[in-house]
């Protein structure tokens, strides 16, 4: 049955980020590996082996790259397959390609938080002022640990490296936006949530 091979391998999965054991990844990587040779027309299957492959322990970028555009030819508009191909860019530095990547995803569900987050990240990354302002909007869509840290951080950094207290730039980010407040709630929320 491959939906039992895809839950052991997501299980197994599971496991390996709980406990860092390298032989739960690889039987992940073999339960997936199986369940694809039983059902290969399913885009769930191949996005769990391009998931997996992406992980050091596994190290196969060739493979994962394959998987997730596979997933994709067989649901194209899936913003799940295009902001995790996204993040496969990004960890392998191909900013322009996470970046359109982050972009269909958003086509597909403007609503969805990690495609957002996905971009700010690129933006933090080369230093684009819109960091923020990304971060901010993947805030206010719901919940998310990388947002709240990300916005904060944004927030933080504008306060410390502001030269002139009266700029537009700080005036609209920071006062007009609220931005210290909702930096704090987050940071609230985001505790609450380490906490539990």
């Amino acid at each position: 049955d491959p939906y039992l091979y895809h839950e052991l391998a997501s299980m197994y999965l599971d496991y390996y980020n709980f406990s860092k054991n390298v032989t739960h990844i690889q039987k992940a990587y073999a339960a997936i590996e199986k369940c694809i040779s039983i059902e290969k027309r399913r885009w769930q299957h191949w996005n769990l082996l391009g998931v997996i492959c992406v992980y050091k322990a596994i190290n196969k970028q060739s493979l994962a790259q394959h998987a997730f555009i596979k997933a994709l030819k067989l649901d194209p508009i899936n913003s799940t397959l295009w902001s995790n191909l996204g993040v496969f860019y990004l960890i392998i530095g191909e900013q322009k390609l996470a970046n359109q990547s982050f972009k269909k995803a958003q086509e597909g569900n403007p609503a969805f938080i990690q495609s957002w987050i996905g971009q700010a990240l690129i933006a933090e990354c080369v230093g684009h002022h819109e960091a923020m302002d990304l971060f901010r909007h993947a805030s206010q869509l719901g919940f998310n640990r990388e947002s709240s840290l990300g916005y904060s951080y944004c927030v933080s950094e504008s306060l410390l490296s502001a030269d002139d207290t009266d700029s537009s730039n700080l005036l609209y980010s920071i006062k007009n936006m609220y931005a210290v407040p909702a930096a704090t709630d987050l940071m609230l929320r985001y505790n609450d949530f380490e906490n539990k």
